[in-house]
């Protein structure tokens, strides 16, 4: 699976979400449905649209990550 970058201005240059690794080990647990579902809200919402403040990824955080 591809990675899926999120990145945040930083005047002319971009740098990756500092979290990108999460969000691409939580997006790979996701199943067909949820997958979809997913690229359906990034495109929808467009850049409204924020996976480290949705249920689903800060429950999978809070279980899978320890601070």
């Amino acid at each position: 699976m591809n990675s899926i970058t999120t990145t945040i201005s930083a005047g002319a240059a971009t740098k990756p979400h500092p979290e990108q690794m999460y969000f691409d080990q939580y997006i790979q647990t996701l199943d067909e449905k949820e997958l979809k579902a997913y690229h359906i809200a990034r495109d929808h919402l467009g850049m409204s649209f924020q996976l480290e403040k949705s249920n689903g990824y800060l429950n999978w955080k809070k279980d899978n990550v320890k601070s």
